[in-house]
């Protein structure tokens, strides 16, 4: 039976049970809906992750890399600019050293090269390496490939982007998505997949003594920024490398969870994502992604330190230029009346590229629809970065129009493309007639909800109970609570006031601290109200209560 609100800004979705009685029902109705995870959801163990050899390519990829460590050749790790890809490369440098390997590595730069393999970077690096292993990226890197085959250099590609029609000319290929790989699970990470490919070696060499634990938080910090879906065997690995967080031995760990204001002890999955992630990225947004690599490789102390500040400063920055950028996007949608348009296409020749994708992100959650913005360089070519909504694959989208494109690549949820600057248009308009014949309610945001509970049940206790199912995140999301309440005081927080802090009374007189990022509940205060949050912690100087964090509301 499915039950629906109209709330402020969603539609809420219930299924039974509509009405939680108490927290134990509620653990057991979540766990019923993925029972087909098991034992898997509640007591994830390192040893239920799939066999890594398992993936196609695998065999190949671990054969080729043992033999050039036997020779003691130079090998080069490949990575990419955002996070996944700069730790997916730290990943794999510090394993292959322990290894014995001559390793060194190269991270392209967002402006000059751009994502994914570089014909440039390609020739030179041929005179070096012996072998070049590529994290996050190289599928898409035909003519690139070429260029080391003839050349004589191996090339391995691991990768967890789509899978192109044509694939590049590798000695091996470990990609989860690729035709023919049997790899039980396959939305892992870039990182996850280099971390496979480790455990492949490690077991091929007879390294034992080689730990891969510590390894895991850095794993975790990727899945979550790449907002991987926590289920699976990425749950095994966030719910394991949030633990090994509190005892990592990398120092460039300690110093970025120090700049960011996260706690070893009680870091969550929402730290990395919102507190750890933005950092490092915004290196490579800015200036280099190979100032947050380092950081990740470093192990001396007050040299972490000075590495993360400057990375803290770079996110400061980074934020004001994302936030100059949002809003000159929205005067532009207003101007052109681009609303009109099912995806939000906007371009402007004075954007930092290295911001589109934050911006695209923001368009489409303020608008509920998919989001591309493009910044165009002087060649009259413009780069592209595309969030997408729910059972919208804008990837697929992205390949009907490819004959417009100068390249593209990505997911289904975030994707990025090369096009001239003359094509913009007609980008849009052939968008917005492939979009138009989906279903309306798709661009209507939904929420849904676990159920509505009576306010008494909100206690430290309930949401103690709730910890059985963290880490939470994408595909694994924070029970969505509805509750009545009687709204008496708001009070406006933040250097804006956009946000707001509120207190309630329900019916039986119980009185509820709520917070509401970026909502101004000003308009309901005496009134009765249908709030829709999840039940948090709020800790102050040693004392903890329950705090409601709203997500919508509706007139009670």
């Amino acid at each position: 039976m499915l039950k629906t609100i109209q709330g402020n800004a969603f539609v809420w979705k219930y299924q039974q049970p509509a009405m939680i009685e108490n927290f134990d029902n509620l653990l057991k109705f979540i766990l019923e809906k993925r029972q087909e995870e098991g034992e898997f959801l509640l007591n994830p163990t390192l040893a239920d992750l799939s066999d890594p050899m398992e993936m196609l390519g695998m065999a190949e990829a671990v054969a080729c890399t043992a033999e050039i460590l036997q020779q003691k050749g130079n090998i080069v790790i490949y990575g990419d600019y955002d996070v996944d890809g700069t730790v997916a490369t730290a990943v794999l440098v510090r394993f292959l050293r322990q290894c014995g390997a001559q390793v060194t590595w190269h991270i392209p730069d967002r402006f000059s090269e751009g994502y994914g393999l570089h014909r440039d970077s390609m020739l030179h690096l041929a005179q070096s390496a012996a072998l070049i292993i590529t994290v996050d990226c190289g599928i898409s890197g035909v003519a690139e490939a070429e260029i080391l085959r003839q050349h004589q250099i191996p090339l391995i590609i691991t990768d967890h982007h789509q899978v192109p029609a044509e694939l590049p000319h590798a000695h091996a290929i470990v990609n989860p998505h690729q035709p023919g790989c049997r790899s039980r699970f396959k939305e892992l990470s870039g990182t996850a997949v280099a971390l496979k490919f480790a455990i492949a070696l490690r077991k091929h060499l007879g390294r034992k003594d080689i730990s891969l634990a510590p390894l895991l938080p850095l794993v975790a910090l990727a899945t979550v920024a790449d907002v991987m879906p926590l289920i699976g065997e990425n749950r095994t690995i966030v719910q394991h490398g949030l633990r090994l967080f509190r005892e990592t031995p990398f120092a460039g760990l300690r110093a970025l969870c120090h700049v960011a204001n996260v706690d070893l002890a009680t870091i969550r999955s929402g730290d990395l994502g919102f507190a750890l992630a933005p950092r490092l990225n915004a290196a490579g947004r800015l200036e280099h992604a190979s100032q947050a690599l380092e950081l990740l490789l470093c192990d001396n102390d007050e040299d972490a330190a000075v590495l993360a500040t400057q990375l803290n400063a770079l996110n400061l920055a980074r934020r004001e230029i994302e936030q100059q950028t949002v809003q000159e996007a929205y005067v532009l949608i207003e101007e052109r009346q681009l609303e009109r348009f099912l995806p939000l296409v906007v371009a402007r020749t004075d954007w930092n590229e290295g911001v589109i994708g934050i911006v695209a992100s923001r368009l489409k959650s303020h608008f509920y629809k998919p989001a591309l913005v493009c910044a165009i360089g002087e060649d009259g070519i413009a780069k592209g970065s595309c969030r997408s909504v729910d059972g919208i694959d804008i990837r697929q989208h992205l390949e009907v129009c490819a004959d417009i494109l100068e390249g593209f690549g990505g997911h289904p949820m975030a994707a990025g493309f090369r096009i001239a600057v003359e094509n913009i248009d007609t980008l849009r308009q052939r968008l917005h007639r492939q979009m138009e014949k989906i279903a309306p309610e798709v661009f209507q945001p939904k929420l849904d909800v676990a159920g509505t509970v009576a306010p008494p049940l909100l206690t430290l206790q309930s949401r103690e109970q709730l910890r059985v199912l963290e880490p939470f995140g994408r595909g694994n999301e924070e029970p969505v609570l509805v509750a009545n309440f009687r709204l008496i005081d708001v009070q406006r927080l933040g250097h804006d006031g956009k946000h707001s802090r509120l207190t309630l009374v329900d019916p039986s007189g119980g009185r509820h601290q709520g917070i509401a990022f970026s909502q101004n509940l000003q308009p309901m205060v005496n009134k009765n109200v249908l709030l829709a949050f999840r039940l948090d912690i709020n800790t102050w100087n040693g004392r903890s209560w329950p705090q409601l964090v709203v997500v919508d509301y509706a007139a009670g």
